[in-house]
């Protein structure tokens, strides 16, 4: 299935912004610490007892200040009061050196001093020292924490500055694009607002691209109850597309007969589509429900898919549906007319009339009649307004040159796989064959003199026939 997404990109330069890590709370004791304290009594250990094995009892300052000071200095209060218990413990535990009662000259409360006053010490130096450093810590701690919180803001606003910064370049972009686009769909609309069925379906393209930005896509018109391929874009070579949908098809069903549009996005839809397109629906005329044909999309964006695309779709083949029933409907009054509204001559139907009231009013009578057909064979290869202005230029040259009783027709035939072109019939009444051989030359004449630019290229097919004879009738 086929997913559309909307994100928004992150800038490059968000990308080189560094987070930076909360900072954690120190553990209740450093590893660190305890392993320095290690090291420091098992050396201290290993010295004494090279020497009295008294454990530096007699020295002062005691050497097991060393690790107190440094610990309560460098860690703070929970190491220092560690070194200072266990420095108290490598001291007094199993030291046979401390003398366990009073001797000479000391009592009791001199014994307890001399026993106590290192492991006092230490502890106290350990908790003033530490308490100075943990000061210290906390205050180092507190900047750290409001460095980390002015950090992340600092990311926190470069990230939704080059946010907005992208969302205001898009808009500038859709904006323009908008406007660009709706130029293009104004321009691509006219082209269908045409009066002939052909115009309005080679009018698609241009719709179907500005509107759709579609790079594939086809129209089938329903001819012999199936939907048979009109005009294809963007199709390459082997394009493996059917070119045709009977009655048995499941798209056929789907479009023509129950009036969906199909979508790839739809799971349902896309078993439907079968592979051979992102969006399918049916051109009909809303006023009168009558449906002409199939528009589908081969190809599109991965982007460009999306709800409104579909919606844009759907009015696009009622909008197209709609254009081509009015030119159908305009080419039906034509048809029937008796005036041609294009070129201000009669039209063909009115000639068919004609050409059988004629003979039989000229056999009555008993008066020669004759028909002149003037067909544009080159005029199937050019556009349609140029077809138009070339079929102009040629009937007011044939009006010029012929007489009030004459009767100019002209009409529209369309041969197989080409755009149609104008046939012009001029009926002489009271004028044998010999004298329209005459009328023939006069306008081949005039067309030669004038070297109308109108119609350059196009190449002009003369056939004279009779319509009645009336002295061999007589």
């Amino acid at each position: 299935m086929l997913a559309v997404t909307t994100t928004t990109p992150r800038s490059a330069e968000t990308t080189q912004l560094q987070v930076v890590n909360k900072p954690k709370r120190p553990w209740l004791i450093r590893p660190s610490a305890v392993l320095e304290i290690g090291i420091f009594f098992v050396v201290a250990i290993l010295i004494d007892l090279v020497f009295k094995g008294d454990r530096f009892w007699s020295v002062s300052p005691h050497p097991f200040w060393i690790i107190v000071l440094l610990t309560s200095v460098q860690y703070g209060v929970k190491e220092g009061f560690l070194s200072a218990i266990v420095a108290s413990v490598v001291l007094l535990l199993g030291n046979p050196h401390i003398p366990v009662h009073a001797t000479e000259g000391l009592d009791s409360f001199s014994h307890l001093y001399e026993l106590c006053i290192n492991p006092v010490m230490w502890l106290m130096a350990a908790l003033i020292l530490g308490e100075m450093r943990q000061r210290h810590v906390r205050r180092q701690q507190r900047l750290t924490e409001e460095l980390y919180e002015s950090r992340v803001r600092e990311e926190t606003i470069a990230e939704k500055y080059n946010d907005i910064r992208l969302i205001k370049e898009n808009l500038e972009f859709r904006v323009a694009g908008q406007l660009r686009t709706a130029f293009s769909a104004y321009d691509a609309a006219r082209a269908i607002e045409v009066r002939d069925p052909n115009g309005v379906l080679d009018g698609v393209e241009n719709l179907v691209s500005v509107l759709l930005n579609a790079e594939r896509y086809s129209i089938f018109l329903f001819k012999n109850d199936r939907l048979e391929l009109q005009n294809s874009f963007g199709w390459p070579a082997d394009a493996t597309y059917p070119r045709e949908y009977d009655s048995s098809s499941t798209l056929y069903r789907e479009v023509l007969t129950k009036g969906r549009v199909l979508n790839l996005v739809n799971e349902e839809d896309e078993r439907k589509l079968d592979g051979h397109g992102v969006l399918a629906g049916s051109l009909y005329d809303v006023v009168s429900g009558r449906v002409f044909g199939m528009l589908k999309i081969e190809s599109m964006g991965f982007s460009v898919l999306n709800f409104s695309t579909i919606e844009s779709f759907k009015v696009l083949c009622e909008w197209v549906g709609a254009a081509y029933a009015r030119a159908l409907g305009y080419q039906i009054a034509k048809r029937d007319s008796m005036l041609n509204p294009d070129s201000n001559v009669l039209s063909g139907s009115f000639l068919r009339q004609q050409a059988a009231y004629l003979p039989e009013l000229a056999k009555r009578v008993g008066f020669d009649a004759s028909l002149i057909s003037i067909r544009m064979v080159g005029a199937s290869k050019i556009a349609e307004p140029a077809r138009r202005e070339a079929a102009r230029a040629l009937g007011k040259i044939i009006s010029g040159h012929t007489r009030k009783i004459d009767q100019l027709f002209e009409e529209s035939l369309t041969e197989q796989n080409a755009l149609p072109h104008s046939v012009f019939t001029v009926i002489l009444p009271n004028t044998a064959l010999n004298n329209a051989s005459i009328v023939v030359q006069k306008i081949q004449r005039q067309i030669n003199l004038n070297n109308e630019p109108a119609l350059a290229g196009v190449e002009l097919q003369f056939n004279i026939q009779s319509l009645f004879q009336g002295q061999a009738a007589a």
